[in-house]
């Protein structure tokens, strides 16, 4: 007897092409399966390395934004600025160098002049008397100098 006959009797039965199709057809499923894992594994390993880049660029970001809040703040300090300016020769204007602008197409009616310019009294309108007292007494002040 063949080789062939020998595995039949010991199989029971007969081993065709059909069989051999379907054990190809069970491999090639595995191997689609296995190779849908690995691509899907890749893209959720790529998708956290994405992410943790993106966290770490904020939380470099956010100490570069308080190293600069704590920057702008050291730079704005009055007396530091004050320093600068001496240290470029800057000074304070005198009395003699501040001239005062008008704008006279301020929308803000203005009335006689009020002999001083003191906080208002409480029966008085209040804080736009007071402010337009100041307004006049600037334009005095400007009409003034401007002779």
């Amino acid at each position: 007897m063949t080789q062939q006959r020998i595995l039949q009797r010991q199989m029971g039965r007969s081993f065709s092409f059909g069989d051999v199709r379907t054990i190809a057809l069970i491999a090639g499923l595995f191997a689609l399966l296995g190779v849908l894992y690995l691509v899907q594994s890749t893209q959720a390993t790529y998708a956290g390395r994405h992410i943790r880049d993106h966290k770490q660029e904020i939380e470099r970001l956010q100490r570069l934004n308080e190293q600069l809040e704590i920057d702008i703040a050291a730079s704005i300090n009055p007396d530091r600025i004050a320093k600068a300016a001496l240290s470029l020769g800057l000074h304070p204007p005198k009395e003699a160098q501040i001239r005062y602008k008008l704008n006279l197409k301020y929308p803000l009616v203005l009335q006689p002049a009020k002999k001083s310019v003191n906080p208002p009294a409480p029966e008085s309108n209040g804080f736009v008397d007071w402010l337009r007292g100041l307004w006049e007494t600037g334009a005095r002040t400007a009409e003034a100098t401007s002779r």
